[in-house]
């Protein structure tokens, strides 16, 4: 379950089974319903995979054995993420090198390149 500070209006999450783009309304509601004990509110986060990846414009990069995917947003930014134990670690970020940084799910990937570029990350869904 996610909680409602990991949140920004505009990320993709899950209401029972069905993705939908988060809202201010659903902020607050997920925030009173960790005061409250209440079940009402579940958001479930998406899960990081290639297919996902793709569809935020992420390009498969194959070399040899070793499969990476690759976003540039500017000719001096670079998200690089590869497949490591089944989760998604941030390889190099424009000029910055980062090491450690997992990435597991789609609203943390969402909040990274905002962070990042200060614009919000395209997503197609189906």
């Amino acid at each position: 379950m996610i909680k409602s500070n990991e949140l920004r209006i505009g990320n993709i999450v899950t209401k029972l089974g069905i993705q939908l783009r988060v809202q201010a309304v659903d902020i607050y509601n997920l925030y009173i319903s960790e005061f409250t004990d209440s079940n009402d509110i579940i958001l479930e986060p998406i899960l990081l995979s290639p297919a996902i990846l793709v569809r935020c414009g992420f390009e498969t990069i194959v070399i040899d054995r070793f499969v990476s995917y690759e976003l540039c947003p500017t000719k001096f930014d670079r998200f690089t993420f590869y497949k490591h134990v089944f989760q998604y670690g941030v390889l190099g970020v424009g000029q910055y090198e980062w090491s450690g940084v997992t990435v597991k799910y789609l609203h943390e990937l969402q909040n990274l390149y905002f962070a990042l570029t200060g614009k919000e990350l395209e997503y197609k869904s189906q």
